[in-house]
């Protein structure tokens, strides 16, 4: 399911940033980290159609939910969960994505 496969993707990134040591103090250390910062954020853009499926998945699923209510009065007790692991999964990727930035 996309939200797994985000939840799993973001780990990867939050795990890398994790492993971050302080600043290094000498030029070429230095360096060398922030060009592994843009590889992070660039990857990190590339990976953007993995959050935008999960939410389009959102959108797809409150429809039939609200198709369901509708028709058959039937309601769809585990929508709101799913809204709120989206959202948070996308709060995820937008601090990530602050982080590299910075």
């Amino acid at each position: 399911n996309s939200l797994q496969n985000g939840k799993s993707l973001l780990s990867t990134y939050e795990n890398k940033l994790a492993r971050e040591e302080v600043a290094p103090s000498d030029p070429a250390a230095m360096d060398k980290t922030q060009r592994e910062l843009a590889d992070i954020a660039s990857e990190l853009r590339s990976k953007r159609s993995a959050i935008t499926e999960t939410e389009q998945n959102l959108r797809d699923a409150k429809a039939s939910c609200s198709n369901m209510a509708n028709k058959v009065q039937e309601h769809c007790p585990d929508i709101e969960r799913q809204e709120a692991d989206v959202q948070k999964l996308t709060k995820r990727f937008d601090n990530l994505n602050r982080q590299v930035d910075s």
